[in-house]
């Protein structure tokens, strides 16, 4: 739906896209008139940015014509720019456009799209409170690994990062491609590492990392293999590797240098939206939908 509902968006009239706005669950259906306490009724209206408004239309009312905004009560009372291009943002948000991209298509400008985005991420992150990632299972093979996501320095000029930004990722080789999960930690030790493991790796699952000391106590829970970087990208008699979890810790550094660094207390949001954007790859303006429906 991401790449033709854009087109469908042009074409509707302000009633139409109403109604869809309605349909969708993202205003709400109706309104009552706090005067006379009769609903009110949809109606065009040119002099307002959304062409449509709620008007009372009871004839006994003291107050007839008494408007409300088709915004009212809804998320998108807190923004001022058209509906349209709330909508036209968030479908382009949904295929991992950056801002510059997106302002060249949506006239929006930088504090809007940052409240809109933040607008997003929590709902993303409370998708995640619900909805807990759980991966691998039974004889299903999990690759395992950390990266760091601020930069080295090399040969020895420009400065180094501050304190350096460590991430666990753990990605599903069932799926193709594989499903992975990634999160921040404040350090490497085992008592960090294992317990997030333990939290998202289903029993039963087949372990496969490096060779580092902090995964050797996976044994006691989990079938446990390690491949030797130092030698080998995949073990010569194994099989081992751990490529599909680089493939990830790669895809993610890749999008933290497309939107040119993400601030240190904005990473594991930042980190919730590329997981929900890779697991709902082909609906995630779909599946945001879903989540910005009102009450």
């Amino acid at each position: 739906m991401n790449y033709d509902f854009s087109d469908t968006l042009a074409r509707f009239s302000a009633l139409e896209f109403t109604q869809w706005l309605i349909n969708s669950n993202l205003i709400k259906e109706n309104q009552i008139c706090l005067l006379c306490n009769k609903e009110m009724l949809l109606s065009i209206d040119t002099s307002t940015s959304d062409g449509v408004k709620w008007k009372c239309t009871y004839n006994q009312c003291t107050k007839k014509r008494t408007t409300l905004s088709i915004r009212t009560g809804s998320w998108m009372a807190n923004f001022k720019i058209p509906l349209k291009s709330i909508i036209k943002s968030i479908i382009l948000w949904s295929r991992k456009l950056t801002f510059v991209d997106i302002s060249k298509a949506v006239q929006i400008s930088a504090p809007v799209y940052i409240r809109l985005r933040n607008y997003l991420l929590s709902k993303i992150s409370d998708y995640y409170i619900e909805n807990p990632v759980r991966l691998g299972g039974p004889r299903v093979i999990v690759q395992v690994d950390e990266t760091k996501l601020n930069h080295n320095v090399k040969s020895h000029r420009g400065r180094g990062p501050i304190r350096p930004a460590w991430c666990l990722c753990i990605t599903d080789t069932s799926s193709q491609p594989a499903t992975g999960f990634a999160t921040m930690i404040p350090d490497r030790t085992a008592a960090t590492i294992i317990p997030i493991i333990k939290r998202v790796v289903r029993s039963g699952s087949i372990i496969h990392s490096d060779e580092a000391r902090v995964y050797q106590s996976l044994k006691q829970n989990y079938e446990h293999s390690s491949v030797c970087h130092k030698y080998n990208f995949v073990d010569p008699i194994t099989g081992v590797h751990t490529q599909h979890v680089e493939s990830w810790n790669n895809k993610i550094k890749n999008s933290i240098k497309k939107v040119r660094g993400v601030d240190e207390d904005k990473r594991e949001d930042f980190l919730k939206e590329y997981m929900f954007l890779e697991k709902f790859k082909n609906s995630a303006f779909e599946q945001i939908i879903l989540l910005l429906t009102v009450n």
